[in-house]
């Protein structure tokens, strides 16, 4: 307390004063996330004080997976992430991340009547991401020739080809072609005694004819 002096003075006026020590508020500081390719980043919370425990969320698009995080304060030095997690620095922090494109496997089932070829662009692949166009070739052996393409996913889902490509879907793929003898086989029919030959190739339909 202070007491204002009192000096020949009949009535004196007394002030008290009292002083009290009021703590500045603990300041809290932002959490900016960048949008990176691949995927979408996120913090929890968004703002935090020194110190605070800052959770992580990466949810990649679909073809992606998620690497890494890059995260730093107001003077771009490295704040060290583990588990998803990391203390608030005494300072804004910017966070990134990194995603990149999963390869997956082109794989070819090839029946010993002819071969097969992917590529993409010039190159020969046996792996490929999402969205690439893969090119496929055919080449019959001896005595076949080429029919059409089969793609399916991992799923089991069929995957359109056009003019002998198709876009790689966010899946492993498996390709099979269909080839056919080039070999016509004749094939005899007897109705009522009478006789007749047709030829037929691999999987033609048969045709029966009718009684005379």
């Amino acid at each position: 307390y202070a007491v204002s002096n009192i000096t020949n003075v009949q009535y004196a006026a007394i002030e008290l004063y009292k002083y009290q020590e009021i703590a500045a508020p603990t300041p809290k500081y932002a959490i900016e996330v960048s949008k990176v390719t691949g995927g979408t980043l996120s913090a929890n919370p968004t703002s935090a004080k020194e110190g605070t425990e800052i959770i992580l969320t990466a949810t990649p698009y679909a073809g992606y997976e998620f690497k890494s995080w890059d995260v730093t304060d107001a003077k771009e030095t490295a704040v060290e992430v583990v588990g998803n997690k990391f203390k608030m620095p005494a300072s804004k922090v910017t966070v990134s991340g990194t995603f990149s494109k999963i390869d997956y496997t082109i794989t070819k089932t090839e029946s010993g009547r002819g071969s097969i070829v992917a590529k993409k662009g010039d190159a020969t692949v046996e792996t490929a991401q999402i969205g690439d166009e893969i090119t496929l070739s055919a080449t019959p052996n001896e005595g076949y020739e080429f029919i059409s393409w089969t793609v399916v996913d991992s799923k089991g889902n069929s995957v359109e080809v056009r003019d002998n490509k198709f876009t790689m879907p966010a899946s492993n793929v498996t390709v099979s072609a269909t080839f056919n003898s080039t070999t016509s086989y004749t094939v005899s029919f007897s109705v009522n005694g009478n006789v007749t030959t047709e030829s037929y190739k691999e999987t033609e339909t048969i045709g029966f004819p009718e009684d005379p």
